[in-house]
């Protein structure tokens, strides 16, 4: 949404792109929260001709960071996600970092609100934390994804992982995923990558994990709902979860296939006492 500089052109044309064009939807608000007439024009240009005719010629299409809310709040029901949508069908490739790989998933969390995203603490402390309720966080609410990756229909993701200490809030990503029927026991996934990686994941579900330092992957699978996942009470989940982990390299990329959750991993189980993680 914001201004980068127009970093990510040349930076891409040094990788070998043909060409590159950068849009700036919102360079005077960045990726601060819009409403009324300015969201308007805002989704006016998602909708417009123009971006239309942009992406019918593009091969690769990347997200930047910043708010996956207000990707959600502009995107949704534009030209701009029927153009994504369609480049992936013709064997395009879409991709995105931080807040631009949050919004590829089906189901998209959307802090709405004043304040930073939630925590792992807080979001086990409460999994349905409201506008306000918790000082200095925002809300944690889930949207619809503007687009329609195959094969991430039923998975909802997040970054910054190790960096951040989100594994609790991955947990509670994916039982509120569950608890709000967006998605079935044998569906849902949880899936969220650390600073420095890259997932390459084909139409079939086999992903390629590239990783800088220790950077990786990390895949939540439930084999049953969470026993309680309720407004103002901790996170519960006696029934353990499959906790997979995927180390990357810069040298020779790990292979992993998210369908049949094999390949070069480590799996471990995942519980949840009281708001309190347990893995073993």
């Amino acid at each position: 949404m914001d201004d980068t500089g127009g970093a990510y052109a040349p930076y891409l044309v040094s990788l070998g792109a043909a060409s590159t064009t950068e849009v700036a939807f919102d360079a005077t608000n960045g990726n601060d929260s819009v409403d009324g007439a300015h969201l308007v024009a805002l989704r006016a240009l998602a909708d417009s001709a123009y971006i239309e005719r942009l992406l019918a010629r593009a091969e690769l299409v990347f997200l930047a960071g910043g708010s996956q809310t207000k990707y959600v709040d502009v995107f949704t029901n534009t030209r701009l996600s029927r153009a994504v949508d369609a480049l992936v069908a013709r064997g395009g490739v879409v991709g995105g970092t931080s807040a631009g790989m949050h919004v590829l998933a089906g189901v998209v969390h959307t802090p709405r609100g004043a304040g930073n995203s939630v925590t792992s603490s807080a979001a086990l402390r409460d999994p349905y934390v409201k506008i306000g309720e918790v000082s200095g966080t925002a809300s944690l609410d889930f949207s619809p994804s503007p687009f329609h990756v195959p094969g991430l229909e039923s998975f909802v993701l997040d970054t910054h992982f190790v960096q951040r200490g989100r594994l609790g809030r991955s947990a509670v990503f994916l039982a509120r995923e569950m608890r709000d029927g967006l998605a079935t026991v044998s569906a849902a996934r949880s899936l969220a990558c650390d600073e420095g990686t890259a997932v390459f994941v084909e139409r079939t579900g086999k992903a390629r994990v590239f990783g800088r330092g220790t950077g990786g992957l990390t895949m939540l699978i439930p084999s049953a709902n969470p026993d309680r996942c309720e407004d103002n009470l901790t996170l519960d989940w006696r029934t353990e979860l499959d906790l997979v982990r995927v180390q990357g390299s810069d040298t020779l990329p790990a292979s992993f296939d998210l369908k049949a959750v094999s390949g070069d991993a480590v799996k471990t189980k995942l519980s949840v006492k009281d708001g309190v993680l347990s893995e073993r």
